[in-house]
């Protein structure tokens, strides 16, 4: 059960009051932990429930009850709450923030044209690594949707307009996986080694970013595909077998030289 929660004199005074019983958690578990988010929630949702005016605290406030929500996998109940989000939005920064809540509640919820909106949005209003994560997740919702061309278009734009983060990585790595399901190891070869080009910087780096990055590059799904075709064709082709292994894309040793540079 959720505590009483008694109704401040504006929407500012509830959020402190919100926020007092948001650090009730520090320190507990299980039920007890329970109960205190559950109570936190309540006292979120009265800030922009029950008082009107100072839209930001009040947008402010729904965010917050979301996450708390989303924490708890109850994602019905937080996409409510970033709805609200959206419609009390004050600003630029909040608006962005309030949609990309959503919409990542709506891919959660595999609303998937309700997410492609969203995301659509947040592609044209962010910027930097904001707008990579928000392409990649546009093409995906679009690719969900049935339509591969478009999401395509989407992480190209991604591509051509992003920051170097590991999103730009998985953008990278979803383009080389179009090429592989359509037969064109070339092609994904291409994409690869466009990618290691790209980001030859960080990749190289030894500061916290370029170690994330490094990680993402290892990771890529679309490497370790075309690695296992080449093996698979190197039982039949022992000449295209020398090809792809010694082909910069495959070769893991040029990636450890660069990361040790």
């Amino acid at each position: 059960m959720t505590e009483a929660i008694g109704r401040a004199a504006n929407a500012h005074g509830q959020w402190e009051d919100a926020l007092a019983f948001e650090a009730r958690l520090a320190g507990t578990s299980g039920r007890a932990r329970l109960a205190a988010r559950l109570t936190a929630i309540e006292a979120f949702r009265r800030v922009h429930t029950a008082h009107g005016g100072d839209d930001e605290v009040r947008a402010r406030a729904a965010l917050a009850a979301g996450r708390h929500l989303t924490t708890l996998g109850f994602d019905g109940e937080a996409y409510e709450q970033f709805d609200a989000a959206v419609r009390l939005a004050i600003g630029d920064a909040q608006r962005f923030e309030a949609r990309a809540a959503r919409a990542d509640a709506s891919r959660r919820a595999e609303d998937w044209a309700g997410a492609e909106r969203d995301y659509a949005w947040c592609a044209d209003t962010g910027r930097g690594v904001e707008r990579v994560v928000a392409l990649l997740r546009l093409g995906d919702a679009r690719s969900a949707l049935g339509e591969p061309r478009r999401a395509h278009d989407a992480w190209v734009r991604a591509i051509e307009l992003g920051d170097a983060c590991t999103e730009l990585v998985e953008v990278y790595d979803r383009v080389a996986r179009e090429a592989l399901a359509r037969g064109d190891d070339a092609a994904a070869a291409g994409w690869l080694e466009a990618c290691r080009a790209a980001l030859r910087e960080p990749l190289a780096s030894r500061t916290p970013q370029g170690e994330r990055i490094r990680r993402a590059f290892v990771a890529m799904r679309a490497r370790h595909e075309l690695r296992c075709r080449a093996f698979e064709r190197a039982v039949f082709d022992e000449a295209l077998h020398d090809v792809v292994i010694d082909d910069a894309v495959l070769d893991d040793a040029l990636f450890d030289d660069a990361s040790r540079e």
